[in-house]
């Protein structure tokens, strides 16, 4: 009998503390609709999310990010996306369209792979972001940037000058959206909803 209250004892403060534990919704993504405008040469991508959180829609090519734009999402919005189209690589049929948690990386949440649309004579010399800036996307990537290797990571700098650390440092093994050097420095975007910093240009692979 002692071995039983015991048991019950135990599920119960097991039964509490499982109750006490604060409900977490699942973050989460579906794709709704994938639209090419042969006109402009742009590619719409619309997703809804459930729980709020980091978003990116990745365009993959043969293997290779090409692109990504996201940021902070609401809980249940529906958001889109409309960047240039860039070079469609003849490997394989089409492009990959994925929904992460992150630019580079992170958390898949759904894609459309191939996507084999007609692209017209859509092949750009690279993927862009819009040039004006929208609600959804207040910092979008900046022309010009590519994505470049920082696999050692890098302390990160509110503008080229080593007297202006950040605080934060850049994770070890990813890839990021960069400028071209100047002053020792590589711009490096992070997301739309943030600010740009500068790393040392000795850890960025080209």
């Amino acid at each position: 009998m002692r071995f039983l209250r015991l048991g019950v004892m135990l599920a119960l403060i097991i039964g509490l503390f499982v109750a006490a534990l604060p409900s977490m919704a699942a973050q989460g993504a579906t794709i709704d609709s994938l639209v090419v405008n042969t006109a402009d040469c742009t590619l719409t991508v619309t997703f809804t999310v459930q729980d709020a959180g980091d978003y990116y829609v990745q365009i993959w090519d043969d293997g290779v990010l090409e692109y990504a734009v996201g940021g902070a999402t609401a809980a249940g919005a529906t958001v889109a996306y409309t960047m240039t189209i860039g070079p469609v690589a003849q490997g394989a049929p089409g492009i990959g369209v994925y929904i992460y948690s992150a630019a580079s990386g992170g958390t898949y949440y759904d894609d459309e792979d191939p996507y084999n649309p007609d692209f017209g004579n859509c092949s750009g010399s690279e993927w862009t972001a819009p040039v004006a800036a929208s609600a959804d996307c207040p910092n979008p990537i900046p022309a010009g940037f590519v994505v470049r290797s920082i696999p050692a990571g890098a302390l990160t700098f509110f503008k080229a000058s080593m007297d202006a650390y950040t605080g934060f440092n850049l994770p070890a093994g990813e890839t990021w959206y960069t400028g071209t050097a100047e002053d020792g420095f590589v711009e490096v975007w992070i997301a739309c909803q943030a600010t740009n910093v500068f790393v040392p240009a000795e850890n960025v692979i080209n």
